[in-house]
């Protein structure tokens, strides 16, 4: 619980990845059975929706894992994971 103080958003993006662990293999299938039938054609005028579906829902488990890998490390820790930001301004002031 230490790990994830924002309980709400903490759960939704589990379910969000669990729903994209099923969604992966139906999509697949669809694939599958578009060329099976001889249904290609309308797979590739949907190309652009799919497209843009699937970045957006390989973004939200890309910012899943990398949320809880923070949350992890500050629960271990004890302090906040250092953010890029915070990295290059160190690195600055070590230089001068």
């Amino acid at each position: 619980a230490a790990a994830r103080p924002d309980g709400w958003w903490s759960s939704w993006r589990t379910i969000l990845a669990y729903e994209l662990a099923v969604e992966c293999p139906v999509w697949a299938a669809l694939m599958i059975w578009a060329t099976v039938t001889g249904r290609v054609a309308d797979v590739v005028a949907l190309s652009g929706l799919l497209t843009t579906w699937w970045g957006a829902r390989f973004g939200l488990l890309g910012v899943h894992v990398w949320t809880g890998s923070h949350e992890r490390l500050t629960a271990i820790t004890g302090q906040p994971a250092p953010s890029v930001v915070g990295e290059i301004v160190k690195a600055v002031k070590g230089k001068r």
